[in-house]
C-alpha cells in the first residue's frame, strides 16, 4: 500500500500531470471571480438588475441623450413621488393603465414607459406610450401612441405591476 502525499494549502496546484501553469492558475480565478459576482457588486447594487431600457434615436434626440444609452429600470415607488404622480396623471389622460407604467432612470431625468394593459406585451411600440420628466417633476416629453424609434429594447420585455 503506498502513502498519498501530503496536500499542502500554500503549495502549487497541481493537475492531472503535474502542477498547473501560472497563466492556467490566474486564467481558472479569472473565471471563478467572474461566475461568483455574476450580477452582484460587493458593496453596491447593479444598476440594471431590476431591468433597463436602451433609447432609440427619436427618444435620445428628445432628451437630448445618444441612441443607445442604457437607462436602469427603477421600481415605480423608488420614483421621486411628483414623477410618479405626473406619470399617474398622464397614463390616465392618454388611456393607459398608471399601475402598469415602468420607471427608468439618469442622473437627470425619469422615463416612463405607458402600457394600454399589465398583459406581456401591452408596453410594446406600436401599443404604449413614452414620457419623460426632470427629476425635479417638470415634464420633457409625452408620447401617446406608437413609440418607434423611441426605445429599442426593454428588459425585461414585460413586468407584472408592483
Amino acid at each position: 500500500m503506498s502513502a498519498l502525499p501530503e496536500q499542502s494549502a500554500i503549495g502549487p496546484k497541481r493537475g492531472r500531470h503535474g502542477p498547473l501553469p501560472a497563466w492556467r492558475q490566474l486564467a481558472i480565478g479569472v473565471l471563478f471571480s467572474l461566475v461568483a459576482c455574476h450580477g452582484q457588486t460587493i458593496g453596491t447594487p447593479q444598476p440594471f438588475a431590476y431591468g433597463y431600457l436602451v433609447l432609440g434615436v427619436s427618444g435620445a434626440a428628445r432628451l437630448g441623450l445618444a441612441a443607445g444609452d442604457t437607462l436602469p429600470e427603477v421600481p415605480p415607488i423608488r420614483a421621486i413621488a411628483s414623477v410618479r404622480k405626473a406619470a399617474e396623471r398622464d397614463a390616465q389622460v392618454g388611456g393607459f393603465q398608471p399601475r402598469c407604467s415602468r420607471y427608468f432612470s439618469t442622473p437627470s431625468v425619469i422615463v416612463v414607459l405607458f402600457a394600454i394593459s399589465c398583459e406581456r406585451g401591452a408596453d410594446s411600440e406600436d401599443g404604449g406610450g413614452i414620457a419623460a420628466y426632470l427629476q425635479a417633476g417638470e415634464t420633457v416629453m409625452i408620447v401617446n401612441g406608437p413609440t418607434w424609434g423611441y426605445y429599442s429594447r426593454v428588459v425585461p420585455s414585460s413586468r407584472s405591476p408592483s
